[in-house]
């Protein structure tokens, strides 16, 4: 089966702006808020354009090479001070992202956006599920959801209701959401610890305590 890119204007990212890129501080050493790629295609916004850097691999980073007019994925001990690094804290909100895979095929993207919408809800399970639309129950229950975070209670409740076979988690040392019930449920859990994750997780959370706390209910 051939990839299909995602159609941005449905997706309502047509009108997003261009992607922030900062400057690599010093040899090995990636700018705060780094975009961390994954093993499905990662896509960024340049010139008005989305484009997807070839050969997306798990827990490395985009490079921008201005002169070539190419984004590139480099594994981080590759990077050199002053390569230019896209930004995912862009919008100012929480760092977790999600996608829904149905057959090899993203269906739906999203990424915590409680802070930009004012959204009691949209964690990035949820905006994800936003994003894939009106599906039939028979394309939840063949897809696999991937997430930055554990999820946690309501999102894990979204995952069940909707019949989702499969959940791939990034980390689950800086929150531990729900596996447990998602697994007593038939639920295929796989936590991959990826080390970045949860640097860019404690990163977060050390800087933004109180909006942390307000997003998964803390007092």
């Amino acid at each position: 089966m051939s990839y299909k890119h995602p159609a941005f204007d449905t997706l309502g990212l047509a009108a997003a702006p261009d992607c922030r890129f900062e400057p690599a501080p010093a040899d090995f050493v990636l700018p705060d808020g780094f975009l961390c790629t994954t093993n499905f295609p990662t896509y960024v916004k340049v010139g008005g354009r989305w484009r997807m850097p070839e050969h997306p691999r798990m827990g490395s980073h985009v490079g921008w090479s201005p002169a070539a007019d190419r984004l590139e994925v480099r594994e981080m001990r590759l990077v050199r001070k002053g390569d230019l690094v896209p930004i995912g804290e862009a919008e100012d909100g929480i760092p977790i992202g999600s996608v829904i895979v149905h057959r090899g095929r993203i269906i739906g993207r999203g990424h915590n956006r409680r802070v930009q919408r004012g959204s009691a809800i949209l964690h990035a399970e949820m905006d994800a599920l936003e994003s894939a639309g009106r599906q039939p129950a028979s394309v939840y229950r063949e897809a696999v959801l991937y997430t930055t975070l554990s999820p946690c209670a309501m999102c894990s409740g979204a995952i069940l209701l909707y019949g989702i076979p499969k959940v791939v988690i990034g980390e689950n040392q800086t929150f531990t959401g729900e596996e447990a019930l998602l697994r007593s449920r038939g639920v295929e859990v796989e936590v991959l610890q990826e080390a970045a994750c949860v640097e860019l997780m404690r990163s977060f959370i050390a800087k933004h305590p109180i909006l942390w706390n307000e997003d998964i209910g803390v007092t």
